[in-house]
């Protein structure tokens, strides 16, 4: 059984951002994600540029590819924050379930970025090389 190529895991992981970019938009577009909570707009906002994000990756867009590490790292920077404010605050972590979606979205975040650097990684163009 071969190994993957480095071309193969960043079709992987555009599609995944293309897919929850899609998701975040169709959410928008019917009402479902609440407009009036400037905090919830924001954040549809930044997941909903998933969706270019990925289709740029998919294109071969080098670009695309650096602004992922951006996107990824930010996310979770943001969910890292996110968990220790609510920490220090002295809110149980997983008490409610917005937190709950917010961490299973952070870890897929961080999965999705080590899948984009392994992708990047010498060592797997060495061996797709051969």
């Amino acid at each position: 059984m071969r190994s993957p190529t480095g071309r193969e895991i960043q079709v992987f992981v555009a599609g995944a951002l293309a897919l929850d970019g899609l998701h975040i938009i169709l959410g928008f577009m019917r009402g479902s994600i609440p407009t009036s909570d400037y905090g919830s707009v924001v954040a549809g906002v930044m997941a909903g540029l998933a969706l270019p994000l990925g289709i740029g990756i998919l294109m071969k867009s080098t670009f695309a590819v650096r602004v992922a590490y951006f996107y990824f790292g930010l996310g979770i920077l943001l969910w890292c924050a996110v968990l220790i404010a609510l920490r220090i605050g002295g809110i149980a972590v997983f008490q409610y379930t917005w937190i709950r979606r917010t961490s299973i979205s952070g870890v897929i975040q961080l999965i999705l970025l080590l899948l984009l650097v392994w992708s990047r990684s010498k060592r797997l163009r060495d061996e797709s090389a051969a």
